[in-house]
């Protein structure tokens, strides 16, 4: 396991599910980041209410087993349930190289989209360094 270094900075253009019955009532944004097939193995990010283009500058540390994909989910909060309002799976390929930009999110439901829904995260692997005949991460 290595200690893996997430990002998750923004999102833009995210669907309100809030309904609009109350004049400037939008979706209240989180995201989650999970190791695939590891649901105890993850962070959250804190909501932000009303925002539909949210900045959340958060920076965690997950343990990283090196080889799952890591699936980012953008959920809506409200009182009584959360609604997804999109994930992307970044797979194990591109999570080993490290990324940093915008990603497209797949709708939560099955929907025609008028929109774009975007997430901006940065995932950096621990750089390997080597002492002698030893290997450190």
């Amino acid at each position: 396991m290595v200690r893996l270094q997430v990002n998750i900075i923004s999102a833009s253009t995210l669907k309100n599910t809030d309904g609009g019955f109350i004049p400037g009532d939008v979706s209240d944004p989180f995201c989650v980041c999970e190791v695939v097939g590891q649901p105890e193995n993850r962070v959250e990010t804190h909501v932000i209410n009303n925002d539909l283009h949210p900045k959340w500058n958060y920076q965690a540390v997950l343990e990283y087993d090196g080889v799952s994909d890591l699936r980012f989910s953008v959920w809506d909060k409200d009182y009584i349930r959360k609604q997804l309002l999109g994930e992307h799976v970044m797979p194990a390929a591109v999570v080993k190289q490290g990324f940093s930009g915008t990603v497209s999110l797949t709708p939560g439901r099955p929907r025609i989209l008028t929109h774009d829904p975007r997430l901006t995260v940065k995932v950096v692997m621990p750089q390997e360094t080597t002492c002698g005949s030893c290997s450190i991460l």
